[in-house]
Formats: structure tokens, C-alpha cells, sequence
């Protein structure tokens, strides 16, 4: 059964089957009618849609840092990459670009993914230390752009976790510090990080640092998900004050 993605097979079909019955339309105008059919307004709006669900892949004409790699939901629409065009204190940046065209950018931030350069390294030596991961961020007509900081266990996932989802960087802005503190609990198997873009536009991050911190550093983070030694409060009588909205 065709799909919305075989659109101009359609179009190509209904001009043939219309000049059968001595009707001319043009191949546009077809399109359009296809368009219509899936309930967007014109061609444009459907070519748009189909690249967003079946990109074609981001040109990857940057080369790619050793000991990193592309992740998230969409990376397969981001240019990942060191820009070794520029410079900040010293240092080319990495950067992440959406690779979609206006149109395309516009239905894809009604409902958007992330694509992520990230790097995963053994936990053994961070193990019951804090840890503070710094780097300087700048962003470009960006929905959202964060760093990011994961703890996980050999089991479970994101035991302790940041990612600046209270404090991205929006729209366009210059080169900012970022900050994320985490505790690496005794059973961590592993601590990984980077930095994302949410949506559209265009991210940067440069100077990133790993460092052990004294325990009277904050965290800025918190455990994604509890692990409990044993089963507890299954009554629900223990209960703890709702955080006021801020």
C-alpha cells in the first residue's frame, strides 16, 4: 500500500490516468492534489513533511573527534562535527547543526527530537567521588541547547543524571559556561556526557573538563531513578513536602 512517501509516484499516476480521459494538469498541480489528500496545504508543506520522517542524510563534511560519537533520538538529520574554521580560547569547537530546510525546520519543532556528540567512560575511578562537568556553550537560532551529564550502573540507568533541562541555552546566544554536578555512587559502571540540540539550529561546545570536586560542591542534578536497598513505604505513609513551582 503507497504512503504519503510515495507522493510523486501518486502524482505521476494520476497525470497519467487524467491525460487518459484528455485532462491536462501539470506534474505541480498533481503534486498539490496529492498534498491535499494527506491534509497538507500544497506540496511544499508535504515535501517538507516526508523529509522530517525520511531525511536525506546530513552531509558529514566535518571530521568527527576521536573518542566521541553521535547519539539521540534523530541524529541522523545533524551535522556533527569540529568546525576547525573557528577558534574559541584556543580551541576548535564542536558543533551540532540540523540539517533540514526552513520548511522541513518548521514541522519537525512542532514535535522534536535531539541529536547528542557524546563520549561514555569507565566509571572505576570516579567511584564514591563528585564530579563537575564544565564546558562553554553558544547556540544559534536553536530551540534548545544543554549539556549533559549521566551516571549508570551496570543495571540501571541514569542513576544519578543533569541535563540542563532547567537551564538551556535558547535562541542565539555567545559562548556560556555550563556547569553539571554529579555524586558517582559506589555501584556506577559507567559516566557519560555531552552536549545536544533539541529541535532545530545550530550548537557549539568547546572546552569541555571532567574534574573530582570536594563533596562540599552542590550537585546540580539528581537520581533519575531511586534504588532502594530494600522494598520500602509501600503503605505510602512516608511522605515528603511538593517542591513549590519556580
Amino acid at each position: 500500500m503507497r504512503t504519503y512517501r510515495d507522493a510523486k509516484l501518486m502524482a505521476k499516476s494520476l497525470r497519467q490516468s487524467l491525460a487518459q480521459k484528455d485532462i491536462e494538469l501539470g506534474h505541480g498541480e498533481c503534486l498539490d492534489v496529492i498534498a491535499r489528500l494527506f491534509e497538507c496545504d500544497n506540496w511544499n508543506v508535504l515535501a517538507a513533511r516526508i523529509e522530517v520522517d525520511a531525511p536525506t542524510a546530513a552531509p558529514q563534511d566535518l571530521p568527527m573527534p576521536e573518542g566521541w560519537t553521535k547519539a539521540g533520538s534523530r541524529p541522523d538529520i545533524y551535522l556533527m562535527g569540529v568546525d576547525t574554521s573557528r577558534m574559541h580560547h584556543g580551541q576548535h569547537p564542536a558543533v551540532i547543526r540540523c540539517s533540514l530546510n526552513e520548511e522541513a525546520s518548521r514541522i519537525y519543532n512542532q514535535d522534536p527530537g535531539f541529536g547528542t556528540l557524546m563520549q561514555a567512560v569507565k566509571a572505576g575511578s570516579y567511584r564514591g567521588k563528585r564530579l563537575r562537568l564544565t564546558a562553554n556553550l553558544c547556540c544559534a537560532h536553536a530551540l534548545k541547547v544543554q549539556m549533559w551529564m549521566r551516571v549508570d550502573s551496570r543495571h540501571t540507568r541514569g542513576i544519578r543524571f543533569d541535563n540542563m533541562d532547567n537551564r538551556p541555552l535558547h535562541g542565539t546566544q555567545d559562548w556560556t559556561l555550563a556547569e553539571v554536578v554529579l555524586q558517582v555512587p559506589d555501584e556506577a559502571d559507567t559516566v557519560n556526557f555531552g552536549f545536544f540540540v533539541v529541535g532545530t539550529g545550530t550548537a557549539g561546545a568547546a572546552g569541555f573538563k571532567l574534574e573530582i570536586v570536594d563533596t562540599d560542591t552542590e550537585e546540580t542534578g539528581a537520581l533519575a531513578q531511586q534504588v532502594l536497598d530494600a522494598p520500602s513505604n509501600l503503605d505510602f505513609g512516608a511522605l515528603t513536602e511538593p517542591t513549590a513551582a519556580t
